[in-house]
């Protein structure tokens, strides 16, 4: 059994953050992203500036989209 631990960041810059014009529980959604390092996933990064629910609640998650193949990559 490997219990090697591999972790994997990814980095995303928002330009003028703050001049955001989102209510709460509008989103900001990412473009798809390729990452073949992860088994050949991609990926999809979704910001609510003012909370999902919640107002004045930052939320930030990051959505695994569909596996890579020759067919969806290269259509």
């Amino acid at each position: 059994m490997d219990d090697e631990r591999v972790e994997y960041s990814f980095v995303c810059l928002i330009e003028d953050f703050s001049y955001c014009w989102h209510k709460n529980g509008e989103k900001l959604t990412s473009p798809v992203f390729y990452a073949v390092e992860l088994e050949d996933t991609s990926w999809r990064m979704v910001l609510y500036p003012r909370g999902e629910r919640v107002k004045t609640t930052f939320r930030f998650i990051c959505l695994e989209t569909r596996k890579i193949t020759d067919q969806n990559m290269f259509p």
